[in-house]
């Protein structure tokens, strides 16, 4: 998966005549702007890896008890893969209490989620495998086969971050080129000799 930045910048001309004491009008006359456009392409150096889970239970203190447990594997299953604790970037727990209108009930839900930062890609398979193990889950046994009362959510972002100021240099350089060349192009046609003036940047995105 690539990542793309992509650049804008505005260049200010003016002709070589133009640096008379003319007046600011004199100037605006002489004065031509250009902009220029342009992207780099880079692979993604970081990956954010999300894990949450839900246990709902009858009662507070079994959703704590569980989810406490859950959340122990979890930790525990992270440690072991490697990944150091200044890349645990969220490590969040809670519990809350709903009404189960359907089976008029109240139900007690234990939620945990951590947000992980990876430069190794390859860890994100043994994340994925070692993390839905049914040694993990063993806490909520009955409910990870049948998925009731129990919720499990994974995802993965990429992202440009040790390269980033490198990669949108390489755009804006890009687009400076893309800028001058316009203006060559008009100073060609127009028989005028035009030098720098102004440089405005856009910025990326």
């Amino acid at each position: 998966m690539k990542k793309i930045f992509a650049a804008f910048i505005i260049l200010s001309f003016i002709g070589v005549a133009g640096f008379c004491a003319d007046g600011d009008k004199a100037l605006a006359k002489r004065l031509i702007t250009v902009a220029g456009t342009d992207h780099a392409e880079a692979l993604p150096d970081t990956a954010y890896f999300n894990f949450s889970v839900q246990v709902d239970k009858d009662t507070p203190e079994e959703a704590v008890a569980v989810g406490a447990q859950l959340k122990k594997n979890i930790v525990q299953v992270i440690a072991k893969i490697g990944i150091d604790k200044k890349d645990i970037l969220e490590d969040a727990s809670g519990l809350f209490d709903r009404y189960d209108y359907e089976n008029k009930k109240s139900i007690s839900t234990y939620s945990y989620n951590t947000r992980l930062r990876l430069t190794d890609f390859s860890l994100i398979a043994q994340l994925r495998k070692a993390l839905v193990n049914t040694d993990t889950f063993a806490p909520v046994k009955e409910s990870w086969f049948s998925r009731r009362g129990l919720r499990v959510d994974q995802s993965v972002s990429y992202e440009i971050v040790t390269n980033k100021k490198s990669v949108e240099q390489a755009a804006l350089k890009k687009a400076y080129y893309s800028a001058l060349g316009k203006v060559d192009a008009l100073a060609e046609a127009s028989k005028v000799k035009y030098t720098l003036f102004r440089i405005t940047e856009g910025g990326t995105t």
